[in-house]
């Protein structure tokens, strides 16, 4: 069962990340004088992406608890 939420949450979190940095993220760097910069894009995805596993993991794992303590 622990591999079961392991992997849902390794799937699960750089989707929900990545999703998520579509949503939110400025579409262009654009400065006053027409030049345009992408943005670092790994960084943030993979601290996100770690994050997110993480906090799934534990919410699935909380989840399970309370579902056999039932």
């Amino acid at each position: 069962m622990k591999f079961k939420r392991l992997i849902t949450s390794i799937i699960v979190g750089p989707v929900l990340t990545f999703l998520l940095w579509l949503l939110l993220a400025p579409k262009s760097n654009c400065a006053a004088d027409g030049t345009c910069t992408d943005y670092v894009f790994f960084g943030p995805f993979i601290l996100g992406s770690i994050l997110a596993i993480i906090v799934i993991y534990i919410i699935l794992t909380l989840v399970s608890k309370n579902k056999r303590s039932e």
